[in-house]
């Protein structure tokens, strides 16, 4: 056992049956593996949202040769001036509801951030940005947690801070006074998401969720969203979300 042995040639019986053939594995292709290609635009567009829909009719030319859409993210959003992109893939992930990148979700928090001043609720609610507070290619802990105490360095008493930062979960930061005026940290994890059907549509609930509270003028979400309950999303509530996601990407930027 686990050593080799010399084998004198005849007492080797060769056998006059052929080996079987080896039956070739089918590749199994991933959902989120398939090529730009699989997917038209144009094809997608007909079961759509109007929005989503016109979004899909432009991007069949418009994101052709790998061109993208620029965007910048105002420094009122999340503290800092930064830049992203919407590439066809974004819009094809949206568009069949698969798997979202982390650039479909900064873009509906700045949709978001238009809603809240449209509602006068900037002083109460802001957001972190989600690509500097990841487990994932967001630098050691210690500089994620830099950069979140930057951003709450300055928060107004009372101020919520959203970070959505995995797939089930938004956490909240509620700045109040503390003792001698100084401000001091209130966390509340809200696990209350409704329970999604697969891995893939954690993207489309959190930002559902993230709506559903700025929806929530008087704050009851605190309690009310706090633990798991029987509320759940439909499609036509993620429909909902998603043709707002387009509407504000086709009206600002396209």
């Amino acid at each position: 056992m686990g050593s080799w042995v010399a084998w004198p040639k005849e007492l080797v019986i060769m056998s006059p049956m052929k080996k079987p053939e080896k039956r070739r594995k089918k590749k199994v292709v991933q959902e989120d593996d398939l090529s730009e290609d699989e997917f038209s635009l144009q094809s997608l567009a007909a079961s759509l949202p109007n929005s989503l829909r016109m979004l899909c009719m432009w991007g069949e030319v418009g994101f052709k040769d790998g061109k993208a859409i620029t965007i910048q993210i105002e420094a009122e959003v999340f503290g800092r001036a930064r830049k992203t992109f919407i590439l066809g893939q974004d819009v094809r992930r949206i568009a069949t509801m698969r798997e979202l990148t982390g650039n479909c979700i900064v873009i509906y928090q700045r949709y978001l951030y238009d809603v809240l001043s449209q509602y006068k609720m900037l002083d109460m609610v802001a957001f972190i940005d989600p690509a500097m507070i990841g487990a994932i290619g967001c630098g050691k802990g210690q500089e994620r947690s830099q950069h979140i105490k930057e951003r709450l360095i300055s928060a107004n008493p009372g101020q919520i801070f959203m970070l959505p930062y995995n797939s089930d979960a938004i956490s909240m930061y509620n700045a109040h006074k503390g003792r001698k005026g100084r401000s001091s940290p209130l966390w509340k994890n809200l696990s209350g998401v409704p329970p999604q059907p697969s891995s893939k549509e954690c993207g489309y609930f959190i930002m559902r969720y993230m709506r559903d509270i700025i929806e929530d003028k008087d704050f009851s979400f605190v309690n009310k969203w706090e633990r798991r309950s029987n509320h759940i999303y439909t499609q036509v509530d993620i429909d909902e979300m998603r043709n707002e996601w387009a509407r504000f990407v086709v009206n600002r930027y396209v």
